[in-house]
């Protein structure tokens, strides 16, 4: 329920007066499983169809015998001496793995009207996100024509329901996929598209592998002497890779029972029809990250068989109440008013008030993208299914943009920034699966390539779970951080929903598998302080003089600065994991006289936080990646009270950093100057995101090209400007946990309220500001923990017992001394 005197309210629905004439302008759906875009065609409808299990390769495929104790002593002694060039060739050349499998599209729902666009009137396309469901209605020759269109997670199914405006009616439904192994059949009773995905999908072109001479690598594209194959190309499938690839099934059922149907060999034909329902399934023979899915090509068809068999049984009207009532389950718990939206403004298309946002205030705009990147979450990430990669699961290529894959060193971690405190923790289970799995390749590694205890993980996985490094420059690839960023999600989620059976079983195991890779991989600097021996900023380079008297530049060196806060957390977490759970103690004093030594994080002479293990030129002063600053966010070692000192070198980092960024850096940037409490600053950038040089037409993040991420980060930020949470372990007595509300609350919302979000703690606030002052907080807790709540200069410490629901107003908090 919204408190206050004003109930809250949001524009629900994208909607345009057009069909979409491009992929980032068609509206997305999913159920978590299968994803689709839909174009809303008068001539043909298109439906682009993703399965989340399909990906090219097969497990395995992508890993190499990688083992750095050859050259480990060669780069250590030319990072001292300053060649770091030449280290980071070596790492290119030799420390580095295949580039990931490819996430794939299946193909295309064809649905064939034939009706011309410039013949239509009254044209409209929506998405109406409060309850999942798509609606396209246009008229043409005084009739209406409309369809609907969800896609249900209770049946597992797409679901189209098409509604003429008359029997004489007619139209047909086709099949296609871009992948050559693709054949469509009728059995009589449903369409069918089957095929299998590549065997081998390089992202790399052939050029990109020769130049840098990693044939080696390819031993189904190159010849040992270096040469090509005749048949190598960039995508291969069945024999010529020993008939390896996933197999895939589309399929689809009409159910019209007064139409007429008949099957052309291309496509089924459909006369006399008033009201039609399309239902359509996917499948894969995916059957786990170590299996080998070319061996149960007949796995591929069980799930769409049997969806669309009990699906095409159910009534329409029950198929829809089911999948709202689903959706909104998750969706309803959340709801937000940023203030007055001007009348006119539902008046334009999703598209126009894109456009105009950068020069008109629109704060039900804003409101509409932060309830957006909650229903992609949860229209992408559902118990049972895959993460969310790049694209999240919609995607059309395939040679998708950097794979499709589950980039680590920030992408993946972004696209579930939101999930927790935007109170959606059933869409967090399929990233800790993939940790869970991960470390099991990731142990592998740790003892194979580093001769290291514990797990660790590399800048990109796949649905294989590879945990090595991938192909390209050293000073990106060669990132064994991984592990330790994707743990501190797990630890979140124990902080957020209290589960001790999860933090014994699940988190506590997998933060002490990557403690103990950070155990073996410190070395002591010449001071006696722990340092990793060899680092990087991801992806970012520095300038600097080689031996030679050359200006350079490089990535490789030591002792970063995430390199540092991201073992520090892990650290910190483990041992008061440990500590809670009463185990592992003495790894736990070990770990904390370790945690003592650590290099900490040093200052610059420009009053920024360095980067590096020293002050160097910045190679690209408005890189993209802001990876010094995670202490700030989305870790919590850096805060105003507790570090006044690196939190105004943060601040200075971000302004040396600039505005200027991608789209989803502009979603990290968000986070970053709502934790600095700069409100004003954090909705400038939130404005620079919603405009069309960083969001498209669907409200997809434009990198570009499209990346979901940016879309999490947003919806994250937005969050965070409103109510931030913190916990401190260390506290000698409670409250341990720290909620601050309406931290960055920027000049430009006077007025709003959000409810049902979720802090640390395990705690629901509803909060209404007036004037740009708390009007009314109410706090929910859930486990009966302790809080302070800060408001300003204003505090006071809560108790609630589990259950309970307080109601407080501004006098309720006290000043601070």
């Amino acid at each position: 329920m919204a408190i206050g005197d004003r109930p809250m309210s949001f524009d629900s629905k994208l909607w345009y007066d057009r069909p979409a004439s491009q992929w980032t302008a068609a509206t997305p759906m999913g159920n978590g499983r299968t994803g689709i875009m839909i174009f809303g065609g008068t001539d043909v409808e298109r439906i682009q169809v993703n399965d989340d299990t399909l990906y090219s390769d097969e497990p395995g495929t992508r890993d190499l015998d990688l083992d750095i104790t050859g050259d480990y002593d060669r780069v250590r002694a030319l990072i001292k001496e300053g060649g770091y060039g030449e280290a980071d060739d070596i790492l290119a050349d030799r420390w580095t793995g295949r580039a990931q499998p490819c996430y794939q599209p299946l193909g295309d729902i064809l649905i064939h009207f034939r009706h011309d666009l410039h013949e239509v009137r009254n044209y409209h396309r929506e998405l109406d996100i409060a309850k999942s469901l798509c609606t396209i209605s246009y008229e043409l020759g005084g009739a209406e024509f409309r369809r609907e269109l969800f896609v249900s997670k209770p049946a597992d199914a797409v679901v189209c329901r098409i509604v003429f405006p008359n029997l004489e009616s007619e139209f047909s439904i086709s099949l296609d996929s871009p992948h050559p192994t693709a054949s469509v059949s009728y059995d009589g009773d449903s369409l069918i598209l089957a095929g299998q995905a590549p065997g081998l999908a390089l992202r790399r072109t052939l050029e990109y592998v020769e130049e840098r001479k990693h044939q080696w690598k390819y031993p189904e594209l190159w010849n040992p002497d270096g040469s090509r194959k005749s048949y190598a190309k960039q995508v291969l499938y069945g024999d010529v890779v020993d008939g390896r690839g996933m197999y895939f099934e589309l399929r689809l059922k009409v159910v019209a029972p007064e139409a007429g149907v008949s099957w052309t060999g291309e496509e089924l034909q459909l006369r006399g029809c008033h009201e039609v329902l399309i239902i359509a399934s996917t499948g894969t023979s995916f059957n786990g990250f170590d299996k080998i899915p070319s061996k149960t090509q007949g796995a591929a068809a069980e799930k769409p068989k049997r969806s669309v068999s009990v699906a095409a049984q159910i009534p329409y009207g029950e198929l829809l109440d089911k999948h709202i009532g689903d959706y909104r389950n998750l969706f309803d718990r959340v709801k937000i008013d940023l203030g007055k939206v001007d009348p006119d403004t539902p008046l334009l298309t999703t598209d126009q008030r894109l456009a105009r946002h950068l020069d008109l205030e629109d704060p039900g705009l804003i409101a509409q993208y932060f309830q957006f990147g909650r229903y992609l979450m949860i229209s992408g990430s559902r118990g049972g299914t895959q993460p969310l990669n790049l694209q999240g699961i919609w995607n059309e290529e395939v040679l998708p943009p950097w794979a499709s894959g589950y980039t680590i060193n920030i992408n993946a971690e972004m696209n579930y920034w939101p999930t927790l405190t935007a109170s959606l923790p059933e869409c967090y289970q399929p990233l800790v699966r993939l940790i869970d799995e991960l470390s099991v390749s990731g142990g592998e590694v740790a003892r194979r390539m580093y001769g290291c205890r514990g797990w660790t993980a590399h800048h990109n996985t796949t649905i294989w779970r590879s945990a090595q490094p991938v192909d390209g420059s050293g000073y990106i690839c060669l990132w064994p951080m991984g592990a330790g960023w994707l743990c501190q999600h797990l630890w979140e989620y124990y902080l957020f929903t209290g589960d001790q059976a999860f933090l014994e079983t699940k988190a506590l195991p997998l933060i002490r598998g990557a403690a103990e890779f950070f155990v073996d991989w410190l070395v002591e600097d010449e001071s006696g302080l722990l340092i990793t021996p060899i680092s990087n900023s991801p992806e970012n380079r520095f300038l600097y003089e080689s031996p030679e008297g050359d200006r350079e530049s490089a990535g490789i060196c030591v002792a970063s600065a995430m390199d540092m806060t991201i073992i520090r957390e892990v650290f910190e977490n483990f041992v008061t994991a440990a500590e809670i759970v009463g185990a592992d103690s003495e790894m736990v004093e070990q770990v904390k006289g370790m945690i003592r030594r650590l290099k900490t994080l040093e200052i610059g002479t420009e009053g920024q936080l360095l980067e590096w293990h020293r002050e160097f030129a910045e190679g690209e002063p408005e890189h993209r990646h802001v990876s010094h600053l995670y202490g700030l966010h989305p870790g919590s070692q850096i805060t105003p009270d507790k570090t006044p000192e690196l939190f105004a070198a943060v601040r200075k980092s971000l302004q040396l950093r600039g505005d200027k960024a991608t789209g989803w850096s502009m979603g990290w940037k968000i986070n970053l100057w709502a934790r600095l409490l700069d409100g004003n600053h954090a909705l400038k950038m939130v404005k620079a995101l919603i405009t069309p040089e960083r969001t498209y037409p669907n409200l997809f993040d434009a990198h570009p090209p499209f990346q979901i991420d940016g879309n999490f980060g947003g919806t994250a930020g937005i969050v965070e400007m409103l109510c931030q949470s913190r916990y401190f372990p260390g506290a000698e007595e409670d409250p341990k946990v720290d909620i601050l509300l309406l931290p960055s609350l920027p000049d430009d919302w006077p007025d709003g309220a959000i409810s049902g979000i979720s802090a640390r703690g395990g705690f629901v606030l509803d909060i209404r500001w007036n004037s740009g002052l708390l009007r009314k907080v109410q706090v929910f807790s859930k486990l009966g923990n302790a809080a302070r709540l800060r408001y300003e200069e204003l505090a006071l410490d809560i108790a609630p017992a589990a259950g309970e629901k307080l109601t407080l107003s501004k006098s309720d908090l006290q000043r601070r001394e």
